[in-house]
């Protein structure tokens, strides 16, 4: 089985036409990314395929008690920010000229207002609140939900994001693995 990522139209069209399962990466809202996989099986039915249910890639932040997980979240996605344009350049705008990634143009302007403190807290609350955060028992609601909405079955967890120390995600993913993955 192969998946690709499907984050652009463009991509999503290829990817389905070609038969591969789609990879939501969870970077909007759920219910957004749940019409997402609905147009990819769509268009993947059309060129003859069956799609297989969609894997999810989440970042995930799970402790005891809801304060602590939000906190953990917010500190460390805050700072991804910085390593993912680091890595795409979105603040450049150059994949606006980009044939397949006309789609990512509006990125450069979120990215680019990203030092701006008050922006930042914006997205970085959006963003924490579109990701797998909570207590073990919320982890495993919000799981319930992404299935319920994308089909998935299919969890692949991001649990060492931003500068996260070493310690504090073995201690995010070993609560996950004693509480939430049975």
């Amino acid at each position: 089985r192969f998946f690709a990522s499907s984050v652009s139209p463009e991509s999503a069209k290829l990817m389905a036409e070609l038969g591969f399962g789609m990879l939501v990466i969870m970077q909007n809202e759920w219910a957004k990314a749940a019409g997402d996989v609905v147009r990819f099986n769509e268009i993947a039915e059309a060129a003859g395929h069956t799609p297989p249910p969609p894997l999810v890639l989440t970042n995930v932040s799970v402790a005891e008690t809801t304060d602590e997980a939000y906190e953990r979240a917010y500190r460390y996605l805050g700072t991804k920010w910085d390593s993912i344009d680091n890595h795409y350049n979105f603040s450049d705008g150059h994949l606006a000229e980009v044939k397949g990634y006309e789609s990512y143009a509006p990125l450069a302007k979120t990215y680019s207002k990203m030092k701006d403190d008050s922006f930042r807290e914006t997205a970085t609350d959006f963003y924490v609140r579109i990701q797998v955060v909570g207590t073990p028992d919320e982890c495993i609601d919000q799981i319930a939900e992404l299935r319920r909405l994308t089909g998935t079955d299919h969890l692949i967890g991001e649990f060492h994001f931003g500068n996260m120390p070493h310690h504090e995600a073995e201690r995010n993913i070993r609560l996950f693995a004693d509480e939430v993955l049975p």
